[in-house]
């Protein structure tokens, strides 16, 4: 988590959809992978998807995420 912030604030991060495709990324570069549900040991995640496949709940918590952050792009 504490990377996803790290890269939004460097990166000026505004568009959810990127923020979610770089989380996933990072996932995968840690072995995980797509999974119906989340497991921990097994390293899958329900919402290793497409931004836009994400339930809207999903969608409106990263909405959420970069508003916070969004202040300390200027710093």
């Amino acid at each position: 988590m504490l990377n996803a912030v790290n890269r939004a604030i460097e990166e000026k991060i505004t568009d959810p959809a990127i923020a979610h495709a770089n989380w996933i990324t990072d996932m995968e570069k840690d072995g995980w992978q797509y999974g119906d549900k989340l497991d921990e040991e097994n390293k899958t995640h329900p919402c290793m998807v497409p931004y836009d496949q994400l339930p809207v709940g999903q969608q409106t918590k990263d909405y959420i995420f970069l508003a916070i952050l969004k202040p300390f792009y200027n710093l």
